[in-house]
């Protein structure tokens, strides 16, 4: 695909990192598959023979008490990597072929959607990122012929003008285009406030049930043929609320925060092929989610979603894409909806992170650890016949992986107290099989330099500043009032024309 961009820097270096993504996803594989299953072989073979010679010794003396309860925490976790990456490749090599080929053929016989209502926030990070954002979604549902409407979240009327010159040049040719642009004035920009007034308007507007309505942010790029990939899963299959895609990163900023990203993006493709067996899957923030109309237009969603407006405001910008996702979440399991990941989609999600500080940096990066953990006790309360016995034990993994960083090191140190080179010799353990776990899951996928650099150090660095940042607003939130409210000012417009102001 191409598309007009402003001739700047950032305009084509950012072409030529999507031509790159997609030149790799497109590339045939060069390894066999016999090669891969020895080498992941070997990896696990390695794994226990480390568990056996390096543990057990540590077994038989003072420590032993110590020592059997870090074991069990090793086994415990990493077992649940090595079932992971099992249960991921079950789900996209023997059930996912089968719902793709149902899927192609529902769409190849005219099924569409009787509207799609596509909720956009404008962000305006950079205007090559939102003008390439607008052109491919705009020529995806001219080439599938969908009807939509476009609820745009804008800040001023000075947005409004440039958004709509944006549609005006994506749809240049002049074919018939079913598509509304609606925009909706908010005092501040973010995905916060946007998705309860949208879904407001939604209803509002008369949306059906069975209406898909598409959450997208305005620094996210749709990849080839997502639309046509992901709507016909809904009606292959009634009871599904709750559709959500690959991600690839494109970071403008320091090469180790892209090697990161794409680290995470591996970890998080994997764990969701995994969960999707289940029907269900955990609220890893994703920049694209589709949901069914039904179940997300009912006045309780809806204030739920307005009660989130209480948050830092320093911390608006960077944290807008996961909060409605646990919202959202804990929602669909209540009324026991299914979720489905779609593994061959890709969106593009962009991120300028050029001269920041380290505290700008941390509040971008904090964007992609998700809320689990805040409704992890919801989750645990509704019991694995509800949401299904793997999620269940996934999140309760989750609680007692957060439990145990602050437990390890008082266990460390009782052991070195008891045994010296106790804590040296765990500690050595424990990041060797946290490595050869890694190469046997995402092996194929991450090189293991970077699974050395990112995944033993940065990450858990990056998760202990979350949780710092997470206690710190939950702090200023006790102490303080948030008393923002967001204008009900609504304009709609045709994607046609420009944007004109209206006066209540």
């Amino acid at each position: 695909m191409s598309f007009p961009l402003f001739e700047s820097a950032d305009g084509l270096e950012l072409e030529k990192e999507i031509k790159a993504i997609q030149a790799r996803e497109a590339a045939p594989s060069v390894r066999s598959r016999w090669p891969q299953k020895m080498w992941q072989m070997l990896f696990a073979f390695l794994l226990m023979g480390l568990l056996v010679l390096g543990i057990l010794p540590l077994l038989r003396g003072p420590a032993d008490g110590v020592g059997l309860v870090l074991l069990g925490y090793l086994l415990w976790r990493h077992g649940w990597s090595i079932w992971s990456a099992y249960r991921a490749g079950r789900f996209c090599n023997v059930v996912w072929p089968d719902v793709r080929r149902r899927a192609d053929l529902m769409w190849q016989q005219g099924w569409r959607p009787q509207r799609l209502h596509v909720q956009i926030t404008a962000c305006f990070e950079a205007p090559e990122i939102t003008r390439r954002a607008i052109f491919a979604l705009v020529q995806q549902i001219r080439e599938e012929g969908i009807p939509t409407t476009v609820y745009y979240g804008t800040a001023s009327a000075y947005d409004e003008a440039i958004l709509t010159g944006f549609f005006e040049d994506a749809r240049a040719d002049g074919d018939a285009l079913d598509l509304q642009l609606v925009f909706i004035r908010l005092k501040q920009s973010g995905h916060y406030i946007t998705m309860g007034k949208v879904l407001r308007e939604i209803r509002r507007w008369g949306a059906e049930p069975d209406d898909l309505i598409l959450f997208l942010d305005d620094d996210t790029i749709l990849g080839p043929d997502a639309l046509r990939k992901t709507l016909p899963l809904f009606v292959l299959d009634p009871e599904l609320q709750l559709v959500g895609t690959g991600q690839e990163a494109i970071c403008f900023g320091p090469k180790w925060v892209r090697d990161w990203l794409r680290l995470r993006f591996a970890r998080r493709h994997q764990e969701l092929c995994s969960q999707s067996l289940s029907g269900r899957f955990l609220p890893l923030s994703g920049r694209l989610r589709i949901l069914r109309a039904r179940r997300v237009l009912d006045e309780e969603f809806i204030r739920q979603q307005e009660q989130s407006l209480r948050f830092p405001k320093v911390a608006s910008k960077h944290l807008r894409l996961s909060v409605s996702d646990s919202i959202t979440w804990i929602h669909l399991l209540r009324s026991k909806g299914r979720m489905m990941f779609v593994p061959d989609v890709t969106v593009y999600s962009i991120s300028l992170l050029r001269q920041l500080n380290l505290l700008e940096l941390a509040l971008h990066l904090r964007r992609w650890s998700g809320q689990t953990m805040q409704r992890a006790i919801q989750v645990l309360s509704l019991g694995p016949a509800v949401i299904s016995g793997y999620i269940w034990w996934r999140v309760l993994d989750m609680r007692l992986a957060f439990l145990m960083t602050l437990l390890i090191p008082a266990l460390l140190l009782v052991g070195e107290g008891l045994s010296g080179g106790f804590a040296m010799t765990w500690i050595a353990v424990g990041v060797t099989a946290r490595f050869l776990t890694g190469l046997y899951t995402l092996g194929r996928d991450i090189s293991g330099r970077s699974l050395l650099l990112h995944g033993l150090w940065l990450t858990p660095l990056i998760h202990i500043c979350v949780s710092l940042l997470d206690w710190g607003h939950r702090a200023a939130e006790w102490l303080q009032d948030s008393d923002a409210v967001d204008s009900t000012d609504v304009k709609i417009l045709p994607a046609q024309s420009r944007a004109r102001d209206r006066k209540d």
